[in-house]
């Protein structure tokens, strides 16, 4: 996070120094800029973003802190919003500048609506600048405006320094630090390193040099808490060299100042050393004070710190000790933890537990909602591998319920395991990555026995995983990396109830994902997944491979430029089981690269799926559904295909409902075909199909496969080629209108309403041998049978409550008539016959389908 007064900002309080005037600053304005970066440095002479400014509001409240600092200050109140910002400026209406500039990282401003509360934001700007309080007229005192913390944080900063006096003593030394020692004539230095004043911790980070003309005097060490614009207050110090006795004092901008005399210098140029030692050293029972600080791991296990002492374990038990890197100082895995004695609670985990010997171990503090994986010893430098770092991390998280957290930077592995509510968060998509390994030739992220539970519909599984705001790299093999992997997914997981979100998964050499669920009964913890504003690209297989959890919520999702093994083989998105809930789903692939066969699948079993404002383009057939009961609303896209059709349709009840585009143009592909039926299952009967768009040349139906009792609305353009293919059931209802320049005879409307006749010839003498009849034929004429013989009503649960079945016995013969195994015509019984005379005719309904009951209209 930036800031900087701009360039105008300094022109502008110059020129008003100048004419003694007074400077008005009035406005904030808070803004939305694309792809800026928090960090880096600002452009002072930056202007206001105009095209993306969200929000402006007045200053609200001003604050003097010292003659030199100012600070401004507004409150985004709870019903203000929504919006984001990354971007806020502090601007003078009056002379219409820009003077002051503050870059942040992304923050949402939520605002009050029915069920939820908005949050309240506060925005202060401090602006440093010589004599900035004069030249504004603010006066008032920062305590007086808003929420005052002031006191608090006083009292913290007392409380601190009074716990260091506590411990050992108000003012003390270690070792020479802050010793005055001779250097040359009239000349002494001032030993760096760490003391403390009244408790107050201070710094001496280089040799500081006194010059003395007159004999004796008193060297004091002068030490205050004070803050800057930024509101960063650290410990200052300074040095004062007198013949007087000097006292604590308060200074003009308000601050305390501590004094302590650390030496007198004699006339004879002889200095003693007045600093005092901490009280520890002077208890007998006392452990000897090291720096306990080290400047990484491996110093820390050898017992050697930061200032190159040996350490005794033995006389460090139950005392903090530092670590400022992992790996090497400042590397990001610095941390702290209490030495102990005796036997671990368990193994060296390499971040929790760390075994100094038999005798000794550290146990590591890992306190807060989050665990950084750099605790652990993950270098994130796209280089050395992390796998046993990451894997404790997330061991650790498993027993602890904290969130792993990932860094940023690129994070070489082999397979991660996840557990049940294992979470999994980074920095950001194209932020932190995790990369699968050269030739590891295995999944990276595992769900807990996916393997073993694959295809086994259980209720086991890694339940409620989160993973979020990272990338993931597979690593495949190809012609210029031949050192990756043949097979292997980015996430392998079975499981219900997860959240996968903002996440990239690339180059995989089997899935980009395989998720599963078994159909198991609602659950407490509920089945439903989740899974949101996820790319995939570039998978060797299937980029997804769907089977679950059951109900999952899918939105904004992209699968591109899949089955990069081989040219016509895989499903980009391949549902093997259903129930899901889509939305924004983007299938499709790059090209010239390798096609699939599929954007989107669905299998047979995967029936009961919503789509909505999806596209689906570029594979060889765009959309296969095998399955029943899936409906595609009317803002789904389906377009480009790459082999001739947009939709192959083989289930049954589906509605398809969308907008058809034509082939590409131009490379030799067969003329679009819009739904083509397919007879592999029987043909697709009772479905919705109402489609509009353009160019299905090849035919915006094909009826060649239909099953019968389909809704079919057509409203196209062509410009060649044909409007359907195929003859429609006499049980399909059919409107196409297809026009254009050479097509304008193509409109044909047809209704087709006539329930059909099915001739049957009467079987076997008992009902597991009697000829069934289809839940399609209505009207049933027995032209043939042995005396005795029978026929068989439908399976009830394939029809609706209410059908009405005709049978006609149109020969002399006497024919049994069953219900179905195990259901009953009432009055007569389960599985017993209606007998039908010669030349009756007798008329069924259904009244129970889930039961199979049947009653007797009339007739007979």
């Amino acid at each position: 996070m930036a800031s900087v007064i701009t360039i105008a900002g300094e022109q502008l309080f110059a020129a008003k120094a100048q004419a003694n005037e007074q400077l008005d600053i009035d406005t904030f304005i808070f803004a939305n800029v694309p792809n800026q970066d928090p960090s880096a440095p600002i452009n002072r002479e930056e202007g206001i973003p105009t095209a993306h400014i969200v929000y402006q509001q007045n200053v609200q409240q001003v604050g003097r802190i010292n003659d030199n600092v100012v600070v401004y200050s507004t409150v985004l109140d709870s019903i203000t919003g929504p919006f984001e910002f990354n971007w806020v400026g502090l601007y003078s209406s009056v002379n219409q500048k820009l003077v002051a500039i503050n870059h942040v990282p992304t923050v949402t401003k939520t605002a009050t609506e029915p069920g939820a509360a908005g949050n309240t934001l506060n925005r202060n700007f401090g602006i440093e600048y010589s004599g900035i309080a004069e030249l504004t007229g603010i006066s008032v005192k920062p305590e007086t405006w808003q929420l005052d913390f002031t006191a608090r944080l006083s009292g913290m900063d007392l409380l601190t320094q009074q716990l260091a006096a506590d411990m050992n003593g108000k003012d003390w030394f270690i070792d020479d630090f802050f010793k005055v020692v001779p250097s040359a004539a009239n000349t002494f230095s001032v030993t760096p390193g760490t003391g403390y004043v009244s408790g107050l911790r201070i710094e001496l980070k280089q040799e500081h040099i006194l010059i003395v003309q007159t004999y004796p005097q008193f060297v004091y060490v002068d030490a205050w808490f004070s803050g800057n614009a930024n509101s960063a207050w650290t410990p200052q110090l300074a040095f004062t060299v007198t013949s007087d006795e000097i006292d604590d004092y308060v200074d003009e901008s308000g601050y305390k100042h501590y004094v302590f005399k650390i030496a007198l210098i004699s006339a004879d140029g002889v200095v003693k050393d007045l600093r005092v030692k901490p009280e520890s050293l002077k208890r007998k029972d006392a452990a000897p004070i090291y720096d306990h600080n080290f400047k990484h791991l491996a110093d820390l296990k050898n017992g050697i710190d930061a200032s190159g002492n040996i350490v005794d374990f033995s006389e460090l038990v139950n005392c903090k000790v530092f670590w400022r890197g992992y790996h090497a100082e400042s590397d990001g895995g610095s941390n702290w933890g209490i030495v102990k004695q005796g036997v671990p609670p368990y193994a060296d985990d390499g971040g929790s537990i760390f075994v100094i010997n038999d005798n000794y171990y550290i146990k590591a503090n890992l306190k807060g909602k989050r665990v950084n994986v750099k605790k652990f010893g993950a270098y994130f430098d796209n280089q050395n591998e992390d796998t046993v770092s990451n894997n404790n991390c997330i061991t650790f998280c498993k027993s602890s319920k904290q969130t792993v957290a990932l860094c940023e930077g690129v994070s070489i592995n082999g397979t991660l395991i996840i557990y049940k509510d294992t979470a999994i968060i980074g920095q950001g998509k194209s932020k932190s990555w995790l990369k699968i390994k050269n030739n590891h030739n295995a999944d990276l992220i595992l769900g807990e026995n996916a393997y073993l539970l694959w295809g086994s519909n259980s209720s086991d599984g890694a339940d409620n995983p989160v993973l979020k705001d990272f990338s993931i790299d597979g690593n495949r093999e190809t012609e210029d990396n031949l050192s990756g992997n043949i097979i292997g997914s980015g996430i392998a997981w079975y499981g219900c109830n997860n959240t996968f979100e903002d996440l990239e998964i690339y180059h995989c050499a089997t899935h980009g994902m395989r998720t599963e669920f078994g159909d198991a009964p609602s659950l407490a913890i509920g089945l439903e997944g989740r899974f949101r504003k996820i790319t995939i690209g570039w998978s060797g297989e299937e980029g997804w491979r769907f089977a679950g959890p059951h109900d999952s919520h899918i939105d904004d999702v992209v699968v591109h430029t899949s089955g990069q093994k081989q040219d016509r083989t895989f499903k980009g998105v391949w549902f093997e089981k259903g129930n899901a809930r889509v939305a924004r789903l983007h299938s499709y692939s790059l090209f010239p690269a390798n096609r699939v066969t599929h954007a989107l699948y669905l299998s047979r079993a995967s029936s009961g799926n919503e789509f909505s404002q999806c596209h689906f383009e570029g594979a060889v057939d765009n959309v296969y559904i095998g399955s029943s009961n899936n409906i595609f609303d009317e803002t789904n896209r389906i377009y480009y295909p790459w082999g001739g059709a947009n939709v192959v349709l083989a289930g049954e009840s589906n509605v398809v409902k969308a907008f058809l585009g034509e082939e590409y143009k131009g490379i030799g592909l067969p003329l679009a075909k819009g739904v083509v039926m397919d007879s592999t299952y029987g043909g697709p009967s009772n479905c919705t199909i109402e489609v509009t768009g353009t160019g299905q040349s090849g035919g915006w139906v094909d009826f060649s496969g239909s099953g019968g009792y389909n809704r079919v609305k057509v409203r196209g353009y062509n410009t060649e080629g044909v409007a359907y293919v195929g003859e429609p059931q006499d049980t399909d209802d059919v409107d196409i209108s297809v026009h254009g320049p050479s097509l304008t005879t193509l409109k044909q409307s047809m209704s087709m309403t006539r329930l059909p006749v099915q001739f049957v010839e009467a079987l076997g003498a008992t009902i597991a041998d009697a000829a069934r009849f289809g839940h399609h034929s209505y009207t049933i004429v027995i032209d043939d049978g042995e005396p005795g013989a029978g026929i068989k009503l439908p399976e009830p649960w394939k029809a609706k409550k209410g059908a009405i079945y005709t049978v006609a016995n149109s020969t002399a013969n006497t024919y049994n008539i069953y219900p179905n195994e195990g259901s009953d015509i009432l009055g007569f019984g389960i599985n017993n016959p209606l007998v039908l005379t010669g030349l009756k005719t007798v008329q069924f309904t259904l009244v129970d389908e889930v039961n199979g009951k049947f009653i007797v209209l009339k007739g007979a």
